[in-house]
């Protein structure tokens, strides 16, 4: 999957996986030993996220069911937690990709497949 702010016109990654799954979600990055620049997580169905067990920082994106930004975390280091209740998308990303992409809340994420069809609602 590609992952763009469009408001920005950034691209957040373009080696995106996607956790709709429990099984995809409980592993999530515990089985990587870093993130490379362009990689992401994007995880379906989640509040929160934790990096208990991972041995580098990220950063995470909250989005809402419409793709919008609720809130950055920048920097996540190891053996941390974060929680947002209201959030329908959770995007993990390499630790300076909010900041390098200037990615702020209320922006707007697409998500595509192939290149080619996006994962939300086109707006008119």
């Amino acid at each position: 999957m590609i992952v763009t702010n469009v408001t920005r016109t950034a691209v957040l990654s373009n080696r995106c996986r996607f956790a709709n799954s429990f099984w995809k979600r409980l592993v999530g990055l515990l089985d990587h030993k870093a993130m490379a620049e362009g990689e992401g997580l994007l995880l379906d169905h989640c509040q929160g996220i934790h990096t208990f067990g991972m041995r580098f920082p990220i950063d995470v994106l909250y989005l809402d069911k419409d793709f919008h930004v609720l809130q950055t975390v920048t920097n996540l280091r190891p053996f941390r937690a974060s929680l947002l209740r209201t959030t329908a998308f959770v995007l993990e990303l390499p630790a300076g990709t909010i900041h390098r992409t200037r990615t702020v809340v209320g922006d707007e994420i697409h998500i595509r497949i192939n290149n080619v069809m996006p994962l939300h609602k086109q707006h008119d």
